[in-house]
């Protein structure tokens, strides 16, 4: 059982604020109440804006939850790499684990990228993955909230993704075999008539990569936080104050939501080693 704030959103309409909240594009589905929002009602939090490299930000749970997660994880590297990165025979288990799971990670992606390929790409791949599985996992946690579950964050993560695939494919092919890329690579008179309508074809699938990358992770996250949502709402007592008591039913859900927040993440990793793998030069990856 837990005690969460009736100055939160009501979860009993949450269907109805998560298609608001899409209409917007910018606001994650109302739930239960998360460590930003109870901070904010006893008063710690009072700032509305924060100022980051000189640039002034709206301070909301979404930036809130997903700067505090990135804090947390350059912590978590920082002190791997202080406890056994810089010894001859790294002996410590956080540095140990750490680097068993990024060579894990470095296998599975240079089944797709090769062997080569993938070192020079995996700290955008792996960071993307580690990043949106710790932003899905927040939502499993008392007082956590799925930031992948906002579209505007997804939007901002998918967008570098296209700009990185776009800096490769010029970087590798030169911009003339990347523009003729773009055109479907011509080789005769019929594919040099055709190679407009496949610059526009092309183009259009450039530009959607990143919205359905998105929307892919938005629904699904979304949907998770509303499973959950409504089954931890079910039954809430009022206890006093703006305290009352909820009784977990979506426990028997827990297993599927981490499975999910794994899948997910591997999804938009798994594509965007994709989208690279696309505009690298033939021949080139293997």
């Amino acid at each position: 059982m837990v005690l969460a704030s009736e100055q939160g959103h009501e979860v009993a309409g949450a269907a109805e604020h998560a298609a608001h909240a899409a209409h917007e594009g910018g606001h994650h589905v109302p739930e239960l109440p998360n460590v930003f929002v109870v901070l904010k009602d006893l008063g710690v939090i009072h700032a509305d804006k924060f100022t980051i490299f000189g640039r002034e930000l709206s301070l909301t749970d979404i930036t809130f939850i997903s700067y505090s997660i990135l804090i947390m994880l350059t912590i978590i590297a920082w002190i791997a790499i202080a406890r056994g990165g810089m010894k001859m025979r790294p002996t410590g288990r956080l540095y140990i684990v750490t680097e068993m799971f990024l060579g894990g990670l470095r296998d599975f992606f240079g089944g797709v990228l090769g062997k080569h390929e993938v070192n020079k790409h995996i700290w955008l791949i792996g960071t993307l993955f580690v990043y949106i599985l710790f932003q899905n996992l927040n939502g499993i946690v008392p007082l956590g909230f799925a930031t992948s579950a906002s579209l505007s964050m997804n939007l901002a993560m998918a967008t570098i993704v296209f700009f990185y695939v776009q800096y490769v494919g010029i970087s590798r092919n030169g911009f003339g075999g990347w523009f003729k890329h773009l055109l479907g690579s011509p080789t005769d008179a019929i594919t040099w008539g055709l190679s407009p309508l496949f610059l526009i074809l092309h183009i259009l699938e450039e530009l959607i990569r990143p919205i359905s990358l998105s929307l892919r992770l938005f629904g699904n996250i979304l949907g998770k936080d509303i499973l959950l949502g409504v089954f931890i709402g079910l039954i809430s007592i009022p206890i006093v104050g703006w305290f009352k008591l909820m009784i977990p039913l979506h426990w028997p859900f827990l297993f599927l939501a981490l499975l999910l927040s794994v899948i997910q993440a591997l999804i938009f990793s798994m594509l965007t080693a994709v989208y690279i793998l696309l505009v690298l030069p033939h021949g080139e990856h293997h």
